[in-house]
């Protein structure tokens, strides 16, 4: 698993440097870009794609304490940008987290690179006293708990197409 740091100003250059795939490559393939809120899954996901590749945000889908509708909802964006001739997916969102466990249970989904982008826990909690300050950081805190262990059981899943697993943090 690899581990780089990295500004807004230099984003793809250092994620470039540890990645085995080249941008091209990238590109042209199914991505899974994971993180806490507000850690820049948005921005990244739009600095990655590509002319063919069509960006998913797992955001659009989710609805309040609605996991498996969300995910259906998910899965059939998934299906429909293939059936458009997309060579690839960014799939990004904190919804993330529960299709990468999904994608495996049912055979549906195993994408090619899975991005986990972090921040520090100071940044976290600048970002919503500043600007969000109408969110209440402890239910993003519990969420992030959440996620931990759904990544976690996901990890100890059974995957016949394992993906490249690469851990960012992002200071900017």
């Amino acid at each position: 698993m690899a581990k780089i740091d990295f500004s807004k100003s230099d984003l793809m250059e250092s994620l470039l440097n540890v990645s085995p795939l080249t941008l091209h490559q990238l590109q042209n393939t199914d991505i899974v870009i994971i993180g806490q809120p507000a850690s820049g899954k948005t921005y990244l996901a739009d600095l990655l794609k590509g002319e063919k590749q069509d960006v998913i945000h797992t955001d659009d889908f989710l609805q309040k304490g609605v996991f498996l509708e969300s995910l259906d909802g998910i899965f059939d964006a998934i299906n429909q940008s293939k059936g458009r001739g997309s060579l690839g997916q960014i799939v990004e969102g904190v919804g993330g987290y529960r299709l990468l466990r999904k994608g495996v249970e049912t055979g549906q989904f195993f994408p090619k690179v899975v991005i986990n982008l972090q921040i520090t826990e100071f940044k976290s909690e600048w970002i919503y006293k500043t600007e969000r300050p109408d969110k209440d950081y402890k239910k993003v805190l519990s969420m992030m708990k959440g996620n931990a262990k759904v990544l976690d059981d996901w990890a100890n899943l059974y995957n016949p197409h394992p993906p490249i697993f690469l851990t960012v943090l992002n200071r900017w």
